[in-house]
């Protein structure tokens, strides 16, 4: 499976080649096409490695060659190679980011009060630096404080959705969860 094969559209005539005759034009989209093609199985291969799983290595080796065509096929290709595994380990960085990020369930039931509020500051800041945050807590104030969506469940039924001050201002919630 070659990553290299084609430029895709709106990348085929890099910045550099605007004005150029047309087979200048094609001999330098080959050299990057033949460069890319070069460095292809390694920088898959490094991926890899680095991932654990192809799918995210041939996404991230895809990703790098399209920044390098985008950004920097402007510049000579003797540059190209330290560019282009600069850019791949930075690729690489940002997947394994993502894949932590994601992975991240905070659940929490019950506890002690001080160490509720302190859990519940740590995830509002968790929460403000990006960070999705599924919360289970029978806490229903304080976890409506701090959802900007939320779920109440009955016999592991969701019952009821939608955004806390609509559920809470509902009588059969309050009833049966606030006590009120």
């Amino acid at each position: 499976m070659s990553l290299s094969a084609t430029f895709p559209a709106g990348l085929a005539s890099p910045r550099w080649l605007e004005g150029s005759d047309l087979q200048a034009t094609q001999q330098a989209t080959r050299a990057l096409e033949t460069f890319l093609a070069d460095v292809e199985r390694r920088a898959f291969r490094i991926a890899q490695i680095a991932l654990r799983h192809e799918e995210d290595a041939l996404d991230v080796v895809q990703e790098a060659m399209l920044r390098l065509v985008k950004n920097y096929s402007a510049r000579p290709a003797a540059e190209w190679k330290p560019l282009f595994y600069r850019i791949l380990g930075n690729c690489v960085r940002d997947a394994q980011r993502r894949r932590r990020t994601r992975g991240r369930v905070f659940t929490w039931i019950g506890g002690r009060a001080l160490l509720n509020i302190k859990i519940f500051a740590a995830i509002r800041q968790i929460n403000a630096e990006g960070t999705s945050v599924l919360l289970v807590e029978q806490n229903v104030v304080m976890a409506m404080d701090l959802s900007s969506r939320a779920c109440v469940l009955e016999e592991g039924r969701i019952v009821a959705a939608g955004a806390p001050d609509e559920l809470l201002a509902r009588p059969e919630i309050q009833r049966a969860y606030l006590g009120v």
